[in-house]
């Protein structure tokens, strides 16, 4: 019997990737998407508990295993900006906006941080992952989504929405879903 989970967003983007990543780990665990947008607590500077916090008001919501993720965009050269507050920065001024605090800066290094929020059956449970990178001096790319046109992974020289595959193989979603799928699938088991 195949086991369903629930991600709770409003990106599809980000389902195809989950659902891409698990086929590749060879889960037979099917993914559906709640198009819900649950408030966001911010109460202190980690994604984690921002993840946690969602994934437990999704689950007391809607009663079903639910995973919902919170990501950051940690730029050295702005002290962490803009942070946990990357998704509502890029809401304002875009990657575009971005670029611009960073004209004439030198120093490009960036840390892309990801939380995965589980809520369920099993209790809750967190699993973070980061990688780190640097900021293009331009957006590049049309297949991406939220800040992918200016993201590049170290040691690559193409920005994630250049290239999608390399944020599915390598970005911090794929670690995190892979963390989670192996402890999942041995609570499952557990039955």
């Amino acid at each position: 019997m195949k086991k369903h989970l629930f991600f709770v967003t409003g990106n599809a983007g980000k389902v195809r990737s989950l659902r891409n990543i698990i086929k590749d780990l060879g889960s037979d665990i099917v993914v559906e998407q709640i198009k819900y947008k649950y408030p966001e607590i911010k109460d202190d500077e980690k994604i984690e508990t921002v993840a946690k916090l969602g994934a437990n008001y999704c689950y007391k919501k809607f009663g079903k295993d639910v995973i919902v993720t919170d990501v950051g965009l940690f730029i050295d050269a702005l002290k962490g900006f803009p942070g946990i507050n990357t998704n509502f920065v890029l809401k304002k001024i875009g990657v575009k906006g971005l670029i611009k605090l960073m004209k004439g800066i030198r120093n490009r290094k960036a840390e892309f941080r990801l939380a995965l929020g589980y809520a369920g059956k099993k209790g809750s449970k967190i699993f973070f992952a980061s990688v780190h990178g640097k900021i293009a001096e331009k957006p590049i790319g049309r297949r991406g989504f939220g800040f992918d046109p200016i993201f590049v992974l170290d040691g690559q020289k193409k920005t994630f929405a250049q290239d999608p595959t390399l944020r599915d193989k390598y970005g911090p979603f794929r670690i995190c879903v892979n963390k989670f799928i192996t402890w999942y699938e041995k609570e499952l088991a557990k039955k």
